[in-house]
């Protein structure tokens, strides 16, 4: 497999029955990181947690899994004094272990914890999920290279653990300010720049946006606090104050637009799942019982998850829900009426919603793509899933009318929470066949 120019380089050292194994941080298969893989002490292997591929730790050979290159895996007697060896590794352990009872892999159809709605909690293993997106990262490395230009000043709004900050100092910005609200992330985000040899032109700033303000106003502004629905992790009023306070009359921002859409779903092994409580989570720390008691949520199905929803699923055609762009000042709370027509028949589950992203001039990111084997969805914000408690049988030509809003919750004060509702009828000839109404509790 060709390496993509944002896969870090490095390895990491696994020691095992008196020997020291350097193993590469991706999977050449999709860029997983292997450091939260499954290591089988016995059979002296690792997993991918993506996709578990399956490598020997003596050969590099693969097991088992989609095929792939072999992992080039040095291995040395346990204690070498080897300077190479002891200081290969490009970046900090996670301050908290993997689950590796729980890989992060996924398919289609399987429903996950919705991580936009626990984005104060996000810690590194999340992080590290992101950073292993290789739809992601591909796009926005392209259209930070393409935006920036030397000398520029760069606010790098949710700096996270600083892959953006960096792109953007090697593309030759002269200062980057990077704002992080969560302490230990920025941490490592001051690691990798300083790593990286950037540490005296990033300035990190641990504070919310909000409550920033500059000494002198940027030239480009980048941002990356979509979620899967485009606006579940508050993005406008934070994006619009920032293009207000932060950003030269003349300056960039990445990204330019975001728009996204909702369609109807036959999404029935997802519905299965909401319905047995078989949600999937990257570790304990995102626990789907937790968020129902925080969010006083009674039924499951007044929830949205992360899932990925093949195009092979759609009832209709997708419609556009919202468009936010130029100096983001579109409502932030609203209410859309939507129809659709629907072109399929079968049994009606919920709904799918998405974005997709101009980043730049010549950038996009869509992360509609539901096929994970051929590497088009996003295994970071997936798609959202948005449930009916009641399927409906439905066929082609019924008409879909529905009501989606967004509010906040009266006694949230963070601006961190939403409270999304989608309700609706079916029409045959006039007469109404299924009804639904679903919240996101608040």
């Amino acid at each position: 497999m060709e390496r993509d120019d944002y896969e870090e380089q490095g390895h990491f050292d696994i020691n095992l029955d008196g020997r020291r194994y350097r193993v590469p941080h991706h999977c050449p298969h999709r860029a997983g990181r292997l450091m939260h893989g499954h290591i089988n002490p016995v059979r002296k292997t690792i997993s991918c947690p993506l996709h578990h591929s399956v490598f020997c730790l003596e050969s590099g050979a693969q097991l088992s899994g989609p095929r792939c290159a072999a992992l080039n895996i040095e291995v040395l007697p346990l204690g070498s004094t080897d300077e190479t060896a002891a200081t290969a590794s490009s970046e900090p352990p996670p301050s908290t272990p993997p689950d590796k009872d729980k890989p992060m892999h996924y398919m289609a159809e399987q429903v996950w914890t919705p991580f936009s709605e626990s984005v104060q909690g996000w810690d590194d293993t999340f992080h590290d999920l992101m950073l292993g997106d290789r739809l992601r990262m591909r796009a926005y490395r392209q259209a930070i290279f393409e935006v920036v230009r030397p000398g520029d000043r760069v606010v790098d709004l949710g700096t996270g653990t600083g892959i953006l900050s960096l792109w953007a100092l090697e593309a030759g910005a002269a200062q980057v300010v990077g704002i992080e609200m969560n302490t230990a992330i920025l941490e490592l985000a001051v690691r990798r720049l300083e790593q990286a040899g950037f540490g005296d032109r990033f300035v990190p700033v641990n504070r919310l946006s909000y409550d920033v303000e500059l000494d002198e106003r940027a030239d480009v502004l980048i941002s990356e606090i979509m979620g899967n629905i485009g606006d579940n992790e508050n993005f406008q009023p934070i994006l619009q104050d920032a293009i207000r306070r932060f950003l030269k009359p003349a300056g960039r921002i990445l990204p330019l637009s975001v728009t996204s859409y909702l369609v109807p779903v036959a999404a029935v092994r997802s519905h299965q799942a909401v319905s047995a409580g078989q949600v999937e989570s990257l570790s304990p720390r995102y626990d789907i019982g937790h968020l129902y008691r925080q969010r006083a949520i009674l039924s499951p199905f007044d929830l949205y998850y992360d899932c990925i929803l093949p195009g092979g699923l759609y009832l209709s055609e997708p419609r556009q829900l919202c468009r936010y762009t130029d100096t983001w000042d579109q409502p932030a709370t609203y209410t859309h009426d939507l129809s659709y027509v629907l072109h399929s028949g079968g049994l009606l589950t919920g709904f799918k919603a998405y974005f997709v992203a101009q980043l730049s001039p010549d950038t996009v990111l869509d992360i509609s793509g539901g096929n994970v084997a051929a590497g088009d969805t996003s295994d970071s914000w997936k798609h959202a899933f948005l449930p009916i408690e009641t399927p409906i049988e439905v066929r082609s030509g019924d008409l879909l009318q529905m009501t989606f809003s967004r509010r906040y919750p009266e006694e949230d004060s963070t601006g961190f929470q939403q409270v999304y509702e989608w309700r609706g009828r079916l029409k045959r000839g006039g007469q109404i066949i299924g009804e639904f109404n679903q919240r996101t509790g608040g």
